[in-house]
């Protein structure tokens, strides 16, 4: 046990010392340092002492996991690097705050614990900054708001918590329902607002009381069936209702007028444009930009939320584009962002990879509360559903939009196995009941609907030359392969149309929206996703006539290989969602979160080892509760599907383990192309696309 500690306590020194000499990869074990030291008293004393030695900036990007420890016994070990913190870099710190003041039991807290808490606060955040935020939660559809209400009261109603209940009911009640210029605050309401609120406000009054005391009274099902129920369709049918009528306001007035109206106050009240403490270098607060205004029109985007761009104007004069989420935790965004900044550094040091510069596109992610949260705007690009239309001719989009359109074709096809509209259980069907010819024969058939080389034309007229369309088709690929190489290793799902970008200027591809992460859209979504990736025609046709196994598999393999090699590295930054597991997280593992965190990161590890990827997506898949509970026989089928034909597939060839990086990659790539699969795949993925 002895020499145990004594390794432990070296391993810690020498990190410390590494990082104080400028090493970076030093700085991505702090996680696993953090998590050694919080166990054992005696390693926590060491590694506090071995903090005050290295220079305060270097902890900056683990902030968040430092302030989890404050509700622990262990919070002494990171008291004097957030303080220090506090007084160098004070808006590093003010979001970080902010969520850590909704998520951590403050009454469990010890009192020494609170009071630092309580002092740190005060110390980086203002209530200007907090009006500031707040007024940012106004960006947004104010129906979606009301929705995303209902669902926060349900789960304090769940939890018996009447304070809580009320409290929620009051904040409501003073930031949503004002029906007049001000609320009761005095704080002016925009007119989106006003006219949503008088929309509804007499529904909520006489379903929840008018200071919420009807609420105190209800079961969970009476809430569900006298409140949710009722509220949820007044929203929608006023949402309906006004959406007919007008399209939305792109005036920032309309929506939060402190907003519009605002000027940079100076002195210590002034908020730094977001995001200037992102890099992994020494930051010079004196030299950052400051909101001086905000441009007075936004970009309201088309998906169901409306989230909203908005332009902030820098004390540089430079204009700073954000896209605000309100109603969404980004957190868990803003850490796959980070672990892909590692991935970055490990390929730029890799001699194949940093050779054929071989990158992520990243870009800031900034969680500002539980709540709200924005995105650095990454202009000149679109994604790859309307990229796709861009290489179409009016007739073919017509075409695909009417009876004979891809997805009617996929809806007539699963007809035939079964006659419930239940959508789970026609998937459930074809899974179960189609011959594999015929699912191929069908979605070879459904792919012949859309021109193949759309998006290749799209990229094409990108090009002033035919030399120029080669370098962005090679730029293209490049990003592609590097893409779905890091996204497989840290299973991000869900890659519809709309979740994958394109630079319109150089042909790179970008990532976005991570809400499916570790395998998430294979255990959780109740018709699953079986393909590690998105390789389908309209991507493999902009290499033509090359195919697949050409540029893709080599960037690939490069890429695997590298980070293979450097395996300890990243599996020790993935372990910051053990440390610090996320929301989702926490809703998802029913009881010990650390254990299901550390399930997560292995399934990343044999990944990083070499498994076949079938092996490791049978291992997703068997924790499917909505497969299992819908039908035992449906879940063995999903695994035969995964597992492949060994006649034809490469995949369903080879071992369970010991891959060569060009094996694995060869296993990726017949796993994501295979068409029977792709044949099974929810509509709404658009997999002939």
């Amino acid at each position: 046990k002895y020499e145990d500690e004594r390794i432990k306590q070296v391993y810690i020194e020498s990190m410390l010392v590494a990082m104080r000499s400028g090493n970076r990869r030093a700085r991505q074990y702090f996680p696993k340092i953090l998590e050694l030291a919080c166990n054992e008293e005696q390693l926590g004393q060491v590694l506090q002492c071995c903090m005050a030695s290295v220079p305060v900036w270097m902890f900056l990007m683990w902030i968040p996991q430092m302030l989890t420890v404050l509700d622990t016994k262990d919070f002494t070990v990171v008291h004097h690097a957030l303080s220090a913190i506090a007084r160098q870099y004070p808006q590093a710190l003010s979001f970080p705050v902010l969520i850590s003041d909704d998520t951590l039991d403050k009454d469990a807290m010890p009192v020494k614990c609170r009071m630092l808490f309580t002092k740190l606060k005060e110390e980086v955040v203002s209530s200007h900054l907090e009006k500031f935020v707040d007024e940012l939660r106004r960006l947004t559809n104010p129906f979606t708001a009301f929705m995303d209400w209902l669902d926060e009261v349900e789960v304090f109603i769940k939890r018996g918590n009447k304070d809580d209940i009320i409290a929620a009911f009051a904040d409501f009640k003073k930031s949503f329902l004002a029906t007049g210029k001000y609320d009761s605050s005095g704080r002016k309401v925009g007119e989106v607002w006003r006219t949503a609120a008088k929309a509804v406000a007499d529904k909520v009054f006489e379903a929840c009381g008018k200071n919420g005391d009807k609420l105190l009274r209800m079961s969970t099902k009476d809430f569900n069936e006298k409140v949710k129920k009722v509220l949820k369709k007044r929203f929608k049918d006023k949402a309906k209702e006004q959406g007919k009528k007008q399209k939305p306001s792109r005036a920032l007035q309309n929506y939060s007028p402190f907003l519009s109206d605002y000027k940079n106050p100076g002195t210590k009240l002034q908020i730094e444009i977001p995001g200037q403490y992102m890099n992994d270098e020494l930051p010079h607060p004196e030299e950052h930009a400051m909101i001086e205004s905000f441009d007075q029109r936004l970009l309201v985007m088309a998906s169901m939320r409306q989230p909203m761009r908005l332009k902030f104007r820098g004390s540089d004069e430079r204009e700073y584009p954000f896209l605000v989420k309100a109603g969404e935790d980004l957190r868990t965004d803003a850490r796959v962002e980070q672990l892909f900044c590692n991935m970055n550094q490990i390929l730029m040091s890799d001699k194949a990879c940093g050779s054929r510069q071989l990158q992520l596109r990243t870009y800031n992610v900034i969680p500002m509360t539980m709540r709200i949260g924005m995105l650095e705007w990454v202009e000149n690009s679109d994604v790859l559903k309307n990229m796709i239309a861009n290489g179409m001719s009016q007739q073919e989009k017509d075409l695909t939009a009417r009876k004979k359109s891809p997805m009617t074709h996929f809806s007539q096809f699963m007809a035939k196995f079964t006659r419930t509209r239940d959508t789970i259980d026609m998937y459930c069907a074809i899974m179960s009941k189609a011959d594999p010819k015929a699912i191929v024969a069908s979605f070879r058939a459904r792919e012949g609907l859309v021109r193949a080389t759309a998006l290749r034309d799209s990229l094409l007229q990108m090009s002033t030359t035919p030399e120029a369309y080669l370098t962005t088709r090679q730029h293209f690929g490049r990003t592609l392969a590097t893409m779905n190489t890091c996204q497989y290793i840290l299973g991000i799902g869900d890659r519809h149309l709309s979740n994958t970008m394109i630079d319109q200027q150089t042909g790179g591809v970008i990532g976005i929206d991570f809400g499916h992460h570790f395998g998430s859209a294979t255990e959780l979504l109740p018709i699953p996703e079986l393909m590690p990736f998105r390789m389908t025609r309209q991507l493999e046709s902009v290499f033509l006539p090359h195919s697949k196994d050409g540029l893709i598999a080599e960037v690939m393999t490069h890429v695997i290989g590298a980070l293979r090699r450097e395996r300890k590295l990243l599996v020790s930054t993935m372990e910051v969602f053990v440390v610090d597991p996320s929301m989702e997280w926490q809703q998802q593992a029913g009881g010990n979160v650390r254990r299901y965190a550390k399930q997560k990161v292995a399934l990343a590890k044999l990944k990083l080892n070499g498994f076949n990827p079938v092996y490791v997506m049978q291992q997703e898949i068997k924790d499917n509760k909505r497969v299992m509970k819908k039908d035992k026989k449906w879940m063995e089928k999903i695994k035969k599907i995964i597992a492949g034909d060994p006649n034809t597939n490469f995949r369903a060839q080879v071992g369970e383990e010991g891959l060569s990086a060009s094996e694995q990659v060869k296993c990726l790539l017949d796993h994501a192309t295979d068409p029977v699969i792709l044949g099974v795949t929810w509509a709404g993925w658009e997999p002939w696309m």
